[in-house]
């Protein structure tokens, strides 16, 4: 068979283009255009397309459009100082972000600029300094007045508020302080309100609770209540849902100056509600309620503290209500606070104003005009003794 080959060049004599076609050596080339050669010079400059003839109404670019190169454009170096390198960079400014943040590790500058703040401690500050923020409808605020806390139930969109009264002050309890009470929204209901009363003066700055959907989920609320005006007014409005099975329920908000007694300002409030508006599942779980284990009130002032025992300036250890202890307690002295004139020293002598015994061992001492003994009274030689000894 024949070899046949399709040419497309220069001539190499006369540097015009051409193509043209062979076949065992015999062949045609035309040339596709004369009007200007190809020179060895108009190759270097980069010119051999234009000098063919007037390309205009092909529509090559002459020359620069009208352009306005304002600030919604930057220079190299304006945008090196404008935007953060994801590889690495060094923020001078503040940045406001509205979603979440992850990293491997957070660490604090050890900047040595100081800081203010009444309330809006940062996480470094809430988590190494309980002074900063702390729960105000717990009894490290002593709020232990019960009837401050009211629950509240609208079955549906159109009908009355109603207060549920079957929450006995146990579980009231339990709700501020232990986080392991059996009140829950019912199933259904339109909305829960849970009301707080102020205690004293104090902020009011974030909410937490802990809780269990069980399938459901439901937008909360904030709300304060203003004694000079008698109206409720929303603190705060976001749409967003949460749901959990069980976990943390976390709400932070800007301040309300929580005043328990004021009734002229406009600025203070009495009381605070938590709103919850539920979006009840129709899967497996659509019957269950929504419990609500425990909530609290947290705020930035006054300073103040997170559980009930404290260490007053001495050293001394405070508690608020009855201490139970499941082991021993040793101690070589033991003080009555109200009148330490009365102590109990266990290996010494001991002065009580009265004793009620089953037995007594051993010489029974003091200064009281009666001693009234019973039955067994054990070596018990001397009893001159104190204001009152019964033996049963």
């Amino acid at each position: 068979s024949s070899d046949y080959a399709i040419h497309f060049g220069l001539d190499n004599t006369s540097n015009r283009l051409y193509t043209g076609g062979w076949s065992d050596g015999t062949g045609t080339k035309y040339q596709l255009y004369d009007s200007r050669d190809f020179s060895t010079a108009d190759v270097a400059k980069g010119v051999t397309a234009h000098g063919w003839s007037n390309h205009a109404d092909a529509g090559y670019l002459t020359a620069l459009p009208s352009h306005n190169h304002d600030d919604r454009y930057y220079t190299e170096a304006e945008s090196n100082s404008r935007f953060i390198n994801v590889t690495g960079d060094t923020m001078s400014g503040s940045l406001d972000v509205n979603a979440d943040i992850q990293a491997n590790t957070f660490t604090q500058a050890a900047h040595g600029i100081p800081r203010n703040n009444l309330g809006a401690p940062t996480v470094t500050e809430m988590a190494l300094f309980d002074n900063q923020f702390t729960p105000k409808t717990t009894l490290a605020n002593n709020y232990d007045d019960l009837t401050d806390l009211t629950f509240w139930v609208q079955t549906t969109s159109s009908s009355a508020w109603t207060e549920i009264t079957t929450f006995s002050d146990d579980q009231k309890r339990k709700f501020l302080r232990t986080n392991n009470s059996n009140i829950a929204i019912p199933n259904g209901v339109y909305k829960l309100r849970v009301e707080f009363v102020g205690k004293g003066y104090t902020f009011a700055n974030a909410m937490y609770a802990y809780w269990s959907s069980n399938s459901h989920n439901t937008q909360v609320h904030v709300w304060k209540y203003n004694v000079n005006s008698s109206s409720w007014l929303q603190h705060t409005n976001s749409s967003a849902t949460i749901s959990s099975w069980p976990g943390h329920m976390y709400l932070p908000f800007g301040t309300i100056p929580w005043h328990e007694t004021t009734t002229t300002s406009t600025g203070h409030f009495k009381s605070v509600r938590i709103e919850f508006t539920p979006t009840w599942s129709t899967g497996t779980y659509s019957d269950r309620v929504i419990n609500l284990y425990g909530m609290q009130v947290w705020g930035g002032y006054p300073s103040g503290r997170r559980t009930p025992h404290y260490y007053d300036q001495n050293g001394r250890l405070n508690v608020t209500k009855e201490l139970s202890v499941s082991d021993n307690i040793r101690t070589p002295l033991l003080y009555d606070s109200n009148d330490t004139s009365y102590y109990l020293d266990p290996a010494s002598s001991s002065n009580l104003f009265s004793v009620s015994a089953q037995h007594f061992y051993g010489n029974l001492t003091g200064n009281a005009s009666t001693a009234t003994l019973a039955a067994t009274a054990t070596l018990a030689a001397t009893a001159t003794t104190a204001n009152l000894i019964k033996v049963n």
